[in-house]
């Protein structure tokens, strides 16, 4: 099966920093100085919209010769696009030589509106399974894949430089199952047999925060039922 789909949304919440000049700050009460005012949340009145198409394929092959008909497959593919527009602040600064320091020039400030993607919204999902059966026996390989996705939205004038992203994965997991009687199966299940981790990058993949690595798990049990 094949499918698109597309969601409009408005509120979505994001943050915003900018100087309150000390003007704007003496008229609501605060001390004769420039303010900072660092990540405000904030929700965005335009609209923001994600787009993309779904693939899904499920089949046996049955009708292949033995031992050929003991095979099934599972595939469910993902891909998203997303945008929205966030509010962000331009300013200019120089140098004051009589308060000797730089300051900002709040005559020329201004906010403005860009396009972004939407943080934490992975761009692909994909997940596959690979079975086989015969008589009591049962074996699936399957595996799990994570695009890449946004940790931050850049603040006013940063660079790409900035940008975070959580890394993409792919994992791999078995389970096998055996009858032994009518009502009792033996089962054995590996999850993430490859040890993928979860990484998180910032700018380029060689410059990384993080690595967590958790390992793989093992399960080994009998299954009745009653």
């Amino acid at each position: 099966s094949f499918g698109v789909f597309s969601k409009q949304f408005t509120n979505y919440i994001s943050s915003v920093s900018y100087t309150i000049p000390a003007w704007d700050a003496i008229k609501m009460g605060l001390s004769n100085n420039a303010w900072e005012v660092r990540g405000m949340p904030m929700n965005l009145p335009d609209k923001g919209y994600v787009k993309g198409f779904e693939i899904d394929l499920q089949t046996n092959f049955k009708y292949l010769p033995f031992p050929l008909n003991g095979f099934l497959l599972n595939f469910n593919m993902t891909q998203l696009n997303s945008k929205t527009y966030a509010e962000k602040w331009w300013h200019e600064e120089y140098y004051d030589p009589v308060k000797r320091q730089v300051v900002i020039n709040f005559q020329t400030d201004y906010f403005y509106k860009e396009e972004v993607q939407l943080t934490s919204q992975i761009d692909m999902v994909m997940n596959s399974t690979l079975g086989y059966e015969y008589k009591g026996f049962s074996l699936r390989i399957s595996s799990q894949y994570q695009g890449t996705d946004l940790i931050n939205t850049l603040n006013n004038m940063e660079t790409e430089v900035s940008q975070r992203y959580n890394h993409d994965w792919l994992r791999w997991d078995l389970a096998l199952s055996q009858r032994i009687i009518k009502n009792m199966k033996l089962r054995f299940n590996i999850a993430n047999f490859t040890n993928v981790g979860e990484k998180n990058y910032i700018y380029q993949e060689k410059y990384w925060l993080n690595d967590n690595r958790y390992g793989a798990v093992y399960q080994l049990g009998f299954e009745y039922n009653f």
